[in-house]
Parts: structure tokens; sequence; C-alpha cells
């Protein structure tokens, strides 16, 4: 099994941290892809208590605009990643962190 490394996007010094074992890092980048996938599904971790599964299921009666089975399958699995990361004390803590700190954007690579 050859071994891999964190996504680009991630930004190196996360990468760096996870590759090294930082079980703290590795909490931090699955919060960080969770985020990313509810963005793409057009939310925001900080509104995850606002989610339901209606949000996920289909286009709501009345909604503003719906979301397209795409976003709605990226928001499913940014809810279900970020539940599973919370579920531990150490995930609550990261995502805690997280929260607190902003987030540096590295310039986009080649």
């Amino acid at each position: 099994m050859r071994e891999a490394s964190p996504p680009l996007w991630i930004g190196s010094k996360l990468a760096a941290e996870i590759s090294g074992g930082d079980d703290a890092a590795l909490l931090h980048g699955l919060l960080v892809l969770a985020g990313h996938w509810m963005e793409k599904g057009g939310s925001h971790m900080r509104f995850r208590d606002r989610i339901c599964m209606a949000d996920v299921a289909g286009p709501m009666p009345g909604a503003r605009q719906p979301r397209s089975p795409e976003q709605r399958a990226f928001l499913a699995a940014g809810c279900d990643l970020y539940d599973l990361v919370t579920a531990s004390a150490q995930g609550r803590q990261a995502l805690s962190d997280l929260l607190l700190q902003p987030i540096p954007q590295e310039p986009k690579g080649e």
C-alpha cells in the first residue's frame, strides 16, 4: 500500500502536521473538508444546527432557490462528516479552535 499525502487545498502547514501524525490536525483537516462540502452545498458549518433533513432531501415548497442534486449531496456529506467528527470531545475542541481562528488562505497553486 502506498503512502498517501493530504490534498494540496488543505494547506501546506496543516498537511505537514497531518503527515507528521498530529491527531488534532487530522480532526482540523476533516472539519475543513466538512466545511468545504457544506459550502458547496450552499451552507456553512457555522449553521450546522439549522440544517435539517428537508434541506438535503429536496426542494422545499416556496424555497427561494432550490438546491441542485449535487448541492444536496455535498450538504449531506458535509453534515455527516461534521457530525462524526464532533461526536468526540477532541472533535468538538477542534471545531472550537477552528471557528475561533480565521483560516489562512494560501494562494491558489499552479
